[in-house]
This record gives C-alpha cells, structure tokens and sequence, in this order.
C-alpha cells in the first residue's frame, strides 16, 4: 500500500488573537435600582525578583522556586541576572524547573562530593542525560541551559574556597579531578578544550551569589552557554526512564510504515484531511511548549499516518525527523493518534511533513548591568 497524500503544513506557532469592538456603554433609566457590584477580586502580585545586595544563592534558588510556583516563570529579559543601582541583583532568568517541587539548594556540597564519586546525570524540560545510574543528580532551573541537543555538560559545584567539576560521563583531564581554588587562565583553557554542550552551574546555600556569577563569568567568557542547576537530594528516587529517553530512535520508521495484508485500501478527499488537519499547529506547539519550555529547535519532521476505516489512526511514526528531539517526538506522535479524521472507505496513508519553527527567545545572557545615575 503506498496512497500517501503529500499535506505540506509549515507554520510558525504563533498565536495571535483580535475581538470585536466593544459597544457603546448605555446610562440607565432615571431612578432605576442599580445592581449590586461585588468590588472587583485582586489577583495576588508575583513574587519578587530582586534579591537584595547579600543574596545568596540559597536565595536564588528559593526565589526560583515561588516564580515557579506562582506561575511566574517566563521572562523576556536579555539577561538572567541584572545588577541593579545600589549593588543588588535582581533575578531576569526565564526559568524551565525540570522536577516540581524544585528542592532547596544544598547546605553541603563538599561532603556530598566526598562521598559520591563519578558522573553526574542532569534532569531538564527535554529529558535527561548523563548515566542513570550517576550518584549525582542535578535539576534543571534555567531555560536557556541544558537544551534539546546537549549531551556533554560540565557542572561547576562551587563551594566556600573551592569549584568542583564533574561531567555527565566523559573523562577529565588530570588538571580538573581535584577542587580548583582559581579558575585561572591554564584550568580556563582546558575547559574550553573539553568542548562541553553546556556548563551548569550550582553552589552551597549559604554561598554568595556575588561569587556564584563570578564563577559563571569566568566560563561564559569562554563563549560556552551557561545555565543553573540544584542538587537532588541523595534520597531522591527518580522515576524510571521514559519511552523518550530509551534511545534516539524511538517513533521512528525509516523503512516506512509496516504493510497492512488483507485490509483494503480506501480514499479520502485531499481537501477535507487538510482541513481536519488544522489541530497539528496546536498539537505541535503543545509539545514544543511542555517539552522545550520556549529553547526549542527548528527542522522538518515528516510522520506517516494510517488512518483507518473508522477515521482513527492507527499507527503514526516519523520517517525523517530533522529536529533529533526524541521526547518532543514522542510528544507529536503520541497527540497525532489521538485525531479523529471521521468514517471513510478503506485504510488510507498520509504522509505529513511539519516543519516547526521556534517563536523562542534567544539564549539569555549571563548578566546585565543598569547604566550608572548620572
């Protein structure tokens, strides 16, 4: 069977909308009884983000966690940290907490790493990465790192006097195994020799966040993207891994879909399937939404549908996926087989190239400074 329909749907996952003019108020008839009006109910204002000139970044993570809680994590601002007049900060991050709820920051770094060696495994909105079985955990807090693509990331444990450096499973060089006191010029280099995706950043609670920046510029100036993370406590227990994160290739069908003997082939008007199509725009840009948290990739993913008698689908899979985001495409395939498309004659296949573009912000800088009063 090969009746494939080609139904090119490009679209750029915007949302826009627009209402009607509101009409002309009108007085009511003298000596009418007016209606009571309940005073209007006042939503509660979002949580701070300034942080004051000693926050710490204890401090960070807590203010962190209420954003997130508030539902107050989306930010437009080109930078995560904004220096204020006077030396206080003020926390601009657009936030993507990858577990719920987010755990304070750790009271002890340093003992925590005494006593577990090797890789650490990092927990983000795409999934995670690094060895499951690593004894350090990590959590995602900021959107602009980890994103889809990473893999090699290098977290930075910065504690008082020291930054211990970790990897999510490749090797380190002899220079990096022990805690560095100065991340100076030679230890810089071998950093940026590593070529890690992304370098995530954590500290003690109690640690100022003054000193916590100092160590994200140091690396940031190395033109690697930074983002922050907070260590799962060691009682953890993490859920098992998901059909996404099980290997690259799940939900793909390079050879195509499987044959179908004994089931007749039917037919399906072109223009009423691109019609019945339409839900794919907000379908993917749920899943780009959920998975991505707004640092999204851009491609071409061609899926392939079968569409049964009934109008249910029956199998769908992508025979190209340009993105190489498994949980984003598990996320589509698994919202494509929910579509009902209505009765018709036969099994038909449609072939569905989406093409998704990110409306996402660019990756926000380190730092901000406000220009001084004159």
């Amino acid at each position: 069977m090969d009746r494939r329909y080609p139904a090119l749907i490009g679209f750029s996952l915007m949302v826009g909308c627009a209402g009607a003019p509101m009409p002309a108020a009108e007085a009511p008839p003298l000596g009418s009884v007016l209606p009571r009006v309940p005073p209007p109910v006042s939503s509660p204002a979002p949580p701070a983000r300034a942080l004051g000139i000693a926050g710490t970044f204890g401090d960070f993570v807590s203010a962190v966690r209420a954003l997130d809680g508030a539902g107050a994590a989306d930010s437009d601002e080109p930078c995560m940290f904004r220096h204020l007049a006077g030396g206080a900060l003020r926390v601009d991050a657009d936030l993507a907490v990858a577990v719920r709820p987010l755990p304070e920051a750790s009271t002890n770094l340093a003992g925590r790493l005494r006593a577990t060696g090797g890789a650490v495994q990092v927990l983000g909105r795409w999934g995670r990465f690094g060895p499951i079985d690593a004894g350090l955990n990590v959590v995602a807090m900021t959107s602009a790192a980890p994103r889809a693509a990473d893999r090699r990331a290098l977290t930075l444990f910065v504690t008082h006097g020291a930054v211990h450096i970790r990897t999510t499973g490749f090797g380190l060089p002899f220079a990096l195994m022990e805690p560095i006191t100065n991340l100076g010029e030679a230890v810089l280099g071998v950093i940026q020799r590593l070529a890690p995706d992304v370098i995530l950043v954590t500290a003690d609670a109690s640690l100022s966040l003054t000193r916590v920046l100092e160590v994200g510029r140091a690396v940031s100036d190395l033109g690697i993207r930074v983002g922050f993370v907070v260590l799962l406590p060691p009682e953890t227990r993490l859920p098992p891994v998901g059909p996404s994160e099980e290997g690259s290739d799940v939900g793909l069908c390079t050879a195509g879909l499987p044959e179908n003997p004994g089931v007749a082939e039917g037919s399906r008007d072109p223009r009423a399937l691109r019609q019945s199509l339409i839900s794919v725009q907000a379908l993917a840009q749920a899943c780009m939404s959920s998975v991505g948290g707004g640092m999204t990739p851009e491609g071409v993913m061609e899926v392939l549908l079968r569409i049964g008698p009934g109008g249910a689908v029956a199998n769908a899979c992508a025979i190209q996926d340009g993105l190489g985001v498994p949980a984003l495409r598990v996320c589509i395939l698994e919202r494509l087989r929910s579509l009902d498309f209505g009765p018709a004659d036969g099994v038909v296949d449609v072939a569905l190239p989406l093409r998704l573009v990110s409306q996402g912000r660019s990756p926000q800088q380190l730092e901000c400074r406000d220009a001084p009063s004159p």
